[in-house]
């Protein structure tokens, strides 16, 4: 799998060929990805929070 964007879109591309676009518009895989995917949605939702 690949996770490709070019600043407006992103897309996820399977082995298979398939072009994918991701929920809520976040994307994350691998072995962290489940946690990655849940910190980005929740960056999403509320603006007040911050990387650190």
């Amino acid at each position: 799998m690949l996770i490709v964007s070019d600043g407006k879109d992103l897309f996820v591309i399977t082995g298979a060929g398939e072009v994918l676009t991701p929920k809520h518009d976040i994307a994350a895989m691998g072995s962290g990805g489940n946690y990655a995917l849940a910190g980005g949605r929740a960056m999403m939702t509320d603006g007040n929070l911050t990387v650190e």
